[in-house]
């Protein structure tokens, strides 16, 4: 019964919005405005804070929303319990369920919708994420149509280009490190379907409306590890684990385990060459830099931009 008053105020708050076109509606009275905020053809129910310099212009919010400071709100809908942090900027986006959402983060033609995290200064263009997702601090997910389901993980100053990139994980979890940078037209498929029944039509969900799962098989996790720079037009398949500082070539098809530093090729992906020496390999990995904080990357300009690695040139 409750459900359904609100609901109903709801519908006639819309029509009171479309007859008298106020700026906003406060819908009920746990809202609370802080100074210096401008809100025009937005609709505001439940339970909603927003702070000092923000702007919102024709949005629906209505759940349990947090807005911080300097925030720009424009043509979006939140739904759900949503955190957006300060000097965060989300244009024509959905975000529905339980969202966080970092410092000076662009999400731009985008849906995300159940549970997702995004760090700091990330960027999302044209974007539909569903699941459990957390993006790490500084990464980019660009140039629109990229598709996220499942359960993933996405590290630190990660670069994810469109259009046409795919993840998808339903029965295990597809995890990529920091500093990777993926190309267009790349695929993640954490599962595939099941080869040892009469077909691998998926009956279960198609015919008996029984749950997909039962109509897929994983060999288990994707895990990329970081510093991995996978070409455009591949397919990682479950199980996959791409170890750090591999180059995937274009075209590839990756089903098993690359070693660090190891640049392959083809369908199945093949080890082609190392990028380095043996010695330099342990010396990198040992060092870990991809760890660093932001201040220690600044530090050693020199070090990462050198042709001729020495490690003798890292500053603490």
């Amino acid at each position: 019964m409750k459900r359904k008053i609100k609901i109903l105020i709801s519908f006639f708050g819309v029509i009171i919005y479309n007859i008298f076109k106020t700026d906003y509606l406060l819908r009920i009275i746990k809202i609370k405005i802080s100074k210096n905020v401008k809100i025009k053809k937005t609709i505001l129910f439940g339970n909603i804070v927003i702070k000092n310099m923000t702007k919102i212009t024709d949005s629906q919010l209505t759940g349990q929303i947090t807005i911080k400071s300097e925030i720009t709100l424009n043509k979006s809908i939140l739904y759900g319990t949503v955190l957006l942090n300060n000097k965060s900027t989300i244009n024509s986006s959905e975000l529905v369920g339980v969202q966080i959402i970092g410092t000076h983060t662009e999400i731009t033609d985008s849906k995300l919708t159940h549970s997702i995290v995004i760090g700091d200064n990330v960027v999302l263009e044209g974007c539909i994420l569903t699941g459990s997702i957390t993006i790490g601090n500084n990464s980019k997910l660009i140039n629109n149509g990229l598709v996220l389901s499942g359960n993933i993980e996405i590290g630190r100053f990660s670069t994810l280009n469109g259009p046409n990139l795919d993840i998808y994980a339903a029965i295990n979890k597809v995890k990529i490190g920091n500093f990777c940078s993926i190309a267009r037209n790349v695929a993640f498929q954490e599962y595939n379907h099941k080869l040892n029944r009469v077909s691998t039509y998926h009956f279960s969900s198609n015919i008996f409306h029984e749950n997909h799962i039962s109509d897929i098989y994983s060999n288990g996790d994707i895990i990329i590890e970081n510093d991995v720079w996978i070409g455009t037009q591949c397919v990682i398949l479950s199980g996959a684990h791409i170890s750090t500082g591999a180059i995937v070539a274009a075209n590839s098809v990756v089903t098993g385990f690359i070693p660090p530093y190891a640049i392959v090729a083809g369908s199945p992906a093949k080890i082609l060459k190392y990028r380095f020496e043996e010695n330099v390999i342990n010396e990198l990995l040992t060092l870990e830099w991809w760890n660093w904080d932001v201040e220690k990357i600044m530090r050693n300009k020199s070090f990462l931009l050198s042709k001729n690695i020495d490690t003798n040139l890292v500053v603490n």
